[in-house]
């Protein structure tokens, strides 16, 4: 270190940090304000603001104790075992993560975010079909089985829907977040007057790895989910064709717990359209919050009241409202073929309707037919043996017939 020292440390210029220049001068600054204020007369230095030279220093003790370290970890082991620098600096984690969770305008509506993606992803992980996730059998116990892998979450810019239309056509939807996408999904309800499609608008999209903690479910899964904001009909409004009025939908205040939620992206339809109220105006009553939030855009702080939805968008649109697209709907199997297979009952009224003259005259080509067809086949016998008369007089074995006609 002392060759480096002398050698190769002289053929550059090595300077001071920002930092250390600017602890420097306010170091100096302070020793004549304290010199000032004892009254002493002795000239203080004008304190210097450029960076001044600086080489490598080795009289401290890091350098002087350098070859014992070896010594020392063969005999107490590492210095993180016996130092107290690891336990002392854990206190910046603890301000990390301070900035990171605490100085965080959360709304309260999200407060549940985690409980409502462990049902998501159990139910999921168990297989049960969708219900709006509402998984109301799931208990506390059961939400503390769902391991996430690291426990993190991977976002994802956009999600592509890949959808079959009207006339049997695949198309394409891109999702954005940022652009106040919406979505629709096929409804779960089986009610006689229930709406065919729920909406929802989408708020983020992410992927995860998890597993359930039980021997019904160790395999590790990758997870696609769509964290969305539900909307609901508008009570009292009519809609349809017949009305001539589009339907009516709005946010779900967020009093209700299911105000929000996750989706697998496999049960989206299609992305829609929805045309804001603007009768109806904005309102903060479904979403009290005047922050920011990830539910609204970044220059809003209220929402529409209701919105209608476009069922006139193209042509695939208005088939899934209307009905009858092939691309839609599970092909019925055809009546053609269970009536073939069915006797017709004008024929058999037909038949029995046959005076007996007609009966025989049936008899008597019935015997024509079958003298003919045994002529047929007697004709074909004599054929078969001449053929094989002709291959036994040149020399030629029996052979399966394999379609090669020769040369």
């Amino acid at each position: 270190m002392r060759v480096f020292q002398s050698k190769t440390c002289l053929k550059y210029t090595t300077k001071e940090l920002p930092r250390e220049a600017a602890a420097r001068a306010r170091q100096e600054q302070r020793d004549a304000q304290a010199k000032a204020a004892s009254g002493s007369t002795a000239p203080s230095k004008q304190t210097r603001r450029n960076k001044s030279e600086k080489g490598l220093n080795l009289a401290t003790y890091k350098w002087h104790s350098l070859g014992d370290y070896v010594n020392f970890i063969r005999l107490f082991g590492p210095t993180d075992n016996y130092s107290t620098q690891v336990g002392e600096s854990l206190h910046r984690v603890v301000k990390r993560l301070y900035g990171m969770t605490n100085k965080r305008n959360h709304a309260g509506q999200i407060g549940n975010f985690v409980p409502k993606l462990q049902d998501h992803l159990l139910g999921r992980l168990l297989d049960r079909e969708f219900d709006g996730d509402t998984h109301d059998s799931f208990k506390a116990i059961d939400r503390q089985s769902v391991q996430i892998i690291g426990n993190h979450l991977y976002t994802t810019k956009t999600l592509r829907v890949n959808y079959t239309t009207y006339n049997v056509r695949r198309e394409q939807d891109i999702i954005n977040p940022r652009m106040s996408a919406f979505v629709m999904v096929r409804s779960p309800e089986t009610q006689s007057d229930a709406h065919p499609y729920w909406y929802a608008q989408v708020l983020g999209v992410f992927h995860t790895s998890a597993c359930i903690s039980s021997s019904l479910v160790s395999a590790t899964r990758t997870y696609d989910f769509l964290w969305v904001r539900w909307l609901g009909i508008e009570p009292g409004h009519r809609a349809g064709f017949k009305n001539a009025r589009l339907p009516k939908v709005g946010f779900v205040e967020e009093s209700d717990l299911l105000a929000f939620g996750f989706l697998d992206p496999a049960y989206v339809v299609r992305g829609c359209h929805l045309i804001p109220d603007f009768s109806g105006g904005r309102t903060n009553s479904l979403l009290s919050t005047m922050k920011k939030t990830a539910a609204r855009s970044v220059d809003e702080t209220s929402d529409w009241a209701s919105f209608y939805v476009n069922i006139f968008l193209d042509r695939d649109m208005v088939m899934r409202y209307f009905g009858g697209g092939i691309g839609h709907l599970s092909v019925q199997p055809e009546t053609e073929e269970e009536d073939a297979d069915e006797p017709d009952e004008d024929e058999d009224q037909e038949d029995k309707e046959d005076t007996p003259e007609e009966d025989k005259e049936d008899e008597d080509d019935s015997e024509e037919d079958k003298e003919d067809k045994e002529d047929k086949d007697k004709d074909k016998d004599e054929e078969e043996v001449e053929e094989d008369d002709f291959g036994a007089d040149n020399g030629e074995d029996d052979h399966e017939d394999t379609g090669y006609a020769g040369l």
